[in-house]
């Protein structure tokens, strides 16, 4: 602590001596590790790299580190054996990997920025097998998706005094993500909020999951993770900061949320009526910013050179694949170019994770992320209906949530950005593994229809 502290100066070593203590607790209990994790990384996911280890992401390192701790000592526990789910997404992450640096070798790309792409799914599923390892009883999955749902409030805040524009909170925020998009002409005509995250999409996407995680839990009368009035005081925060980020096809995605799982809990009136209320308030008070965004739709950017503008809008984006993006995949159909783009593109944003997928694997690597897609909501279907009330919880927003993500990632690469890939591999350890250990119904449910009935 001495040494660090003479080189980072007291805050370096007050870190230090933090991480210190959290490795001895951490060896001890691993569960501490688990809890860690899930409070922290998807919070953390857009902080800048060389915040503050050099080079890479708090996130990342926290995971990798934690990986190590945990994995090589449960290797040799029981009910460790690998379901469907684990291949599927052992799939993904390595076919990510082998055709990233094939692509990167034929084509003559690879660097670092294309190695750190490439490592991006190899964290997330190091995530996702440490939460499994850690968290593996009821209640640690009550006190996990607790800690889930309460680092919310941060994020939620910091995004809120952001947008009404609470002195040196923007000043902040461009510190600890070091982000370029508050030089975009888009950004200075209208300012969205973005959190601690390098762009408003993230943001949103991050907020998505738990919203749609606090939405089962209110539709199936889950107290066991929160009181009911807590964790719709949760619900109605993230929604402000939803709604200051002003990402529409988000908003539009927890429309078709809301109604699915409204239809599988056989809550229609019970849980429509009262998100309709919020939506109400909403539209009320964030309505002129809204239809501010949707008008700006049509704004094209003055700025722009060489052809290339801001893609205000859908049309645009069409544009840019069918002249760009689709010639491109074309040209690498099947194994892709590489994690970087090719350099025939002018628009370096594919805004789609398919036209992302396909560019960085091919078709090859579209597949084995629909395979892994389509097991993780069968298991989630499968366990909708299990008597653990927060596993239910869990398996109905992955069921609603993947449903949705299949049109609002046409037009942005949530599972390949920060804020949303996290928690969703966090929710879909903690849905997965035996439903052995689960709890008894409570006695006002066990009259009650089987969801799938």
């Amino acid at each position: 602590m001495i040494g660090v502290g003479a080189s980072r100066g007291l805050a370096g070593a007050l870190l230090g001596a933090l991480a210190a203590g959290g490795l001895v607790l951490g060896l001890q209990r691993k569960v501490l590790i688990g809890y860690a994790l899930v409070a922290l990384v998807p919070i953390t996911s857009g902080l800048a790299r060389g915040l503050p280890i050099p080079g890479l992401r708090f996130s990342e390192a926290f995971t990798v580190g934690a990986a190590v701790l945990v994995l090589g000592r449960t290797a040799g526990d029981r009910d460790r054996r690998w379901e469907a789910i684990d291949w599927a997404a052992a799939g993904f992450v390595g076919m990510h990997a082998v055709l990233g640096v094939f692509g990167s070798l034929v084509n003559a790309s690879f660097t670092m920025r294309g190695v750190q792409l490439l490592v991006g799914p190899v964290q997330f599923f190091l995530l996702y097998r440490v939460v499994r390892a850690t968290i593996e009883t009821p209640r640690q999955r009550v006190v996990a998706l607790r800690l889930l749902l309460l680092s919310s409030i941060p994020v939620s805040l910091l995004a809120i005094a952001q947008y009404i524009g609470v002195p040196g909170v923007q000043e902040f925020v461009e510190q600890i993500t070091q982000s370029g998009v508050f030089d975009l002409w888009i950004w200075s005509q209208q300012p969205r909020a973005t959190g601690p995250f390098e762009s408003w999409h993230p943001l949103a996407g991050y907020l998505f999951l738990l919203m749609v995680l606090a939405i089962a839990e209110i539709a199936d009368g889950d107290r066991d993770v929160m009181p009911m009035w807590a964790t719709t005081s949760l619900l109605g925060l993230m929604t402000l900061a939803l709604l200051v980020s002003q990402t529409l096809n988000v908003l539009a995605g927890l429309a078709i949320v809301a109604v699915m799982i409204a239809v599988m809990t056989r809550r229609v009136a019970q849980v429509l009526v009262p998100l309709a209320a919020v939506a109400l308030v909403g539209a009320v008070i964030f309505g002129p910013v809204l239809l501010d965004r949707v008008a700006s739709q049509e704004v094209d950017n003055p700025t722009s050179s060489g052809g290339v503008q801001t893609p205000q809008t859908i049309g645009y984006r069409f544009e840019v694949w069918t002249d760009q993006y689709i010639p491109a995949i074309v040209d690498h159909w099947m194994t892709g170019y590489g994690p970087e783009l090719p350099p025939s593109i002018e628009w370096r944003y594919t805004e789609s994770v398919y036209f992302t997928l396909l560019l960085r694997g091919g078709v090859a690597l579209f597949g084995a992320y629909a395979v892994m897609m389509a097991v993780t909501w069968r298991d989630s279907w499968r366990r909708r209906n299990t008597t653990e009330l927060p596993r239910r919880s869990v398996a109905m927003a992955l069921v609603a949530g993947i449903v949705a993500l299949v049109p609002m990632q046409t037009v942005f690469p949530y599972f390949t950005a920060s804020g949303l890939p996290q928690v969703w591999w966090i929710l879909a350890a903690l849905m997965a593994g035996s439903s052995s250990a689960t709890v008894r119904a409570r006695p006002d449910e066990r009259g009650r229809p089987s969801l799938g009935s």
